[in-house]
């Protein structure tokens, strides 16, 4: 009893654990494409929209993202969020009388 009990707990667990894994790759592949989305707003060469692609592709296969991809990420997102606040603030000077 105590045995069927235990095993049913590290089904559950074990279930748990894969919702969380799938849920986390989800966001992965949410982030990806939004890097790509970003690399294009920041008008990245079409080479580097193509390795963005790869990496896509590459995780979507099961590999790990590479530390690497993930700095270029980071750093292209803010990148991307400076220019936008950059061009908030010229339009809301432009504004002004």
């Amino acid at each position: 009893m105590e045995i069927e009990r235990q095993q049913k707990e590290q089904q559950r667990i074990a279930a748990e654990r894969e919702r969380l894994q799938q849920q986390q790759r989800q966001r992965y592949l949410k982030l990806l494409a939004h890097w790509e989305q970003i690399a294009l707003a920041l008008g990245r060469p079409a080479d580097y929209v193509e390795k963005i692609q790869q990496i896509t592709d590459s995780y979507e296969r099961g590999l790990p993202l590479s530390k690497k991809a993930i700095e270029a990420c980071v750093q292209d997102t803010e990148d991307y969020h400076r220019q936008i606040q950059a061009q908030t603030q010229r339009r809301s000077r432009g504004l002004r009388l």
